[in-house]
């Protein structure tokens, strides 16, 4: 936080910064007559109306670039988890099966176990008509179908992961790819 106080014994006024200032209000407290005191570890300068005003300026710009900052903090902190295939929490998997039609089911990754290791849970999908018992289809983030889980170990590659389900693959897919959904009745 930045304070700034008026130093009636020597008639000046005194900001001290506990961070480092934002850019160029060091150039500008230079400009402005504002000097560095190093035992102290503030600014100050004679006072007078326009300094006076200029502090509180720099004040106000100081602490709301602090506000600003602890804002920012806990998303710059907060790195996603990212496995060994390069799997994140939030991404999508897919698997198209059937066998006179084609289903597409799709999964959203909610946690990570280990390195290669994932939770997923099944999200709903929306769709559009392509033509007689055909849509395209793309998932629908956090439109989670069931509170059932269910732990798959990721294979492939870092550009082509997989899994294995019991009637076949989820392949790693983004969250506005259409897929083709083939006849259904």
């Amino acid at each position: 936080m930045t304070t700034m106080t008026i130093n009636n014994e020597k008639n000046g006024i005194e900001l001290k910064f506990d961070k480092k200032p934002i850019s160029g209000t060091l150039d500008v407290l230079k400009q402005n007559g504002f000097r560095w005191h190093s035992q102290k570890k503030l600014w100050y300068a004679k006072i007078t109306l326009e300094r006076q005003e200029l502090a509180h300026q720099i004040l106000n710009l100081e602490n709301y670039a602090d506000k600003i900052r602890a804002e920012e903090q806990p998303q710059k902190q907060k790195k996603q988890p990212v496995n060994a295939l390069g799997v994140q929490i939030g991404d999508v998997f897919y698997c198209s099966w059937g066998y006179e039609q084609t289903n597409i089911d799709y999964y959203q990754v909610v946690d990570l176990r280990g390195k290669t290791q994932i939770i997923l849970r099944e999200i709903s999908h929306q769709g559009r008509s392509i033509g007689f018992c055909s849509q395209m289809v793309k998932p629908i983030r956090d439109a989670f179908v069931t509170e059932e889980t269910i732990r798959k170990t990721v294979k492939g590659t870092k550009e082509h992961p997989y899994c294995s389900m019991e009637y076949g693959l989820l392949y790693k897919t983004d969250w506005e790819t259409e897929h083709n959904e083939t006849s259904y009745y």
